[in-house]
C-alpha cells in the first residue's frame, strides 16, 4: 500500500507541476505574441507615415514644377512595389503558439 500511495502522490505532483508549467508557458507565449503584434503595428504605422511623407513631398514637388510633361501623375514606382515584408511573421507565430498550446493541453 505504501508504494501505491507513493506512486499516486508522484502522479498527482507530476500533474500539478505540468498544469503550473502549462499556465506559465501559455502566459509567456501570450505576452510574446502581444509584444510582437504591437511591434508589427508600430512598424506598419511608421511605414504608412513614411509613405504619406513621400507622397506629400512628391505632391509638393509636382506643385512647384507645375509641369507634368503631359503625363498623368500616378504613384511613384517605389509606392507601387509590394510593401516590405513585416519583420514579425505573425501568421507563423500564431500557428506556432496554437500548436504549442495544443501540445500542452494534450
Amino acid at each position: 500500500m505504501a508504494e501505491e500511495d507513493k506512486i499516486e502522490g508522484a502522479k498527482s505532483a507530476f500533474h500539478f507541476f505540468r498544469q503550473e508549467n502549462s499556465a506559465s508557458i501559455k502566459a509567456t507565449l501570450e505576452a510574446d505574441l502581444r509584444a510582437n503584434a504591437e511591434a508589427a503595428a508600430a512598424a506598419k504605422a511608421r511605414a504608412e507615415a513614411e509613405a504619406a511623407e513621400a507622397e506629400a513631398a512628391a505632391a509638393a514637388e509636382a506643385g512647384e514644377d507645375g509641369d507634368t510633361g503631359g503625363k498623368k501623375r500616378g504613384r511613384p514606382k517605389a509606392e507601387k512595389a509590394a510593401p516590405p515584408p513585416s519583420s514579425v511573421p505573425l501568421g507563423a507565430l500564431a500557428t506556432a503558439v496554437s500548436e504549442a498550446w495544443r501540445s500542452l493541453d494534450a
